[in-house]
């Protein structure tokens, strides 16, 4: 079995081969963002969570950490005070 032929079969061969070879790099890559957009819009805060919970490879990002630590701390510093 070739390693695209489940791609293949769910797409069917002449939409695969469109994305394949039809498409520039850029043309695909905002393909594949509006998939994502797409399918990310269809959940809602109780998936994420739950996901969350149970998906050990899924953690907030440091990013997200600070954003957090940052609007925590004036408010320690005012309770302390």
């Amino acid at each position: 079995m070739n390693r695209r032929d489940w791609v293949q079969g769910l797409l069917g061969a002449p939409v695969f081969e469109q994305l394949a070879t039809g498409l520039a790099g850029s043309e695909l890559q905002s393909v594949l963002l509006q998939v994502m957009h797409s399918r990310a819009g269809q959940r809602g805060p109780k998936d994420l969570l739950a996901q969350y919970q149970r998906a050990r490879y899924i953690a907030t990002g440091a990013g997200a950490q600070l954003i957090a630590l940052r609007f925590q701390a004036p408010r320690a510093e005012a309770g302390a005070g």
